[in-house]
């Protein structure tokens, strides 16, 4: 049903969405930050991290044809010394599950490129495409339409039903790591959240982390109690 859906709304709420963000063009420059072809993620910073997903909708004409690849730097040592590297390995893993399929859309799930390390920082190279957080959009009254919000939650939804059927559970559900295309095409971004259950661990097919927006969280996480893939569709 819910291929149906954005199938029927994609030629008009499609439009509808990249013109909401065309008439917030505005707003958004003051906002949102410009790219850069190297990002440092060593601080952790969610705002850093998304960076690499947003662009000065003023600048695209002209970095067009310019920037063609950013670069993902995760410095090693404070990787290490906050005990993050399981994490690192796991997100990695996850994304390289999600992106071997070819029936995947494009736009759903950023597809990196070889990873490069050196003595201090891996590098993990993405396409550039320029996009801004479904955060921005909102916060900027483009994305109030109901017919746009009818298409985002299918394309949602879409996204959230391919990952589930990998066992994975995104946990990090928030208008911070939905990203719109000028568009209006839909890509779910940071997978430091996100875990592949299994049937081998101690409670088959639940885990217990408590992780993601505390607003956007699932009371099951919350509590620490134990959840699933019934959590993405709470938040």
């Amino acid at each position: 049903m819910s291929s149906v859906l954005l199938t029927r709304s994609s030629s008009v709420s499609n439009i509808d969405a990249g013109a909401s963000l065309a008439t917030s063009n505005k707003t958004l420059k003051s906002k949102l930050t410009p790219p850069e072809r190297r990002l440092s993620f060593g601080d952790d910073n969610r705002a850093t991290r998304e960076a690499l997903y947003v662009t000065l909708l003023g600048h695209m004409r002209e970095m067009k044809g310019i920037l063609r690849e950013a670069t993902v730097q995760i410095s090693l040592a404070r990787t290490e010394s906050l005990g993050r590297v399981e994490g690192v390995l796991r997100e990695r893993a996850i994304i390289k599950l999600l992106t071997s399929d070819s029936a995947l859309p494009p736009s759903f799930i950023p597809q990196p490129g070889l990873p490069q390390k050196d003595s201090s920082f891996i590098s993990i190279p993405y396409p550039f495409v320029p996009r801004c957080a479904l955060e921005a959009v909102i916060a900027c009254g483009g994305g109030s339409k109901p017919a746009v919000v009818r298409y985002y939650v299918a394309a949602l939804t879409l996204v959230l039903e391919y990952i589930h059927k990998f066992d994975i559970v995104f946990r990090g559900i928030d208008p911070e790591t939905m990203i719109i295309s000028e568009t209006g095409a839909l890509r779910l971004v940071d997978f430091r959240f996100a875990k592949r259950l299994s049937a081998s661990d101690a409670s088959p097919g639940r885990t217990f982390t408590v992780c993601g927006a505390a607003a956007y969280m699932a009371p099951e996480v919350a509590a620490g109690i134990g959840h699933d893939e019934r959590a993405d569709w709470f938040s």
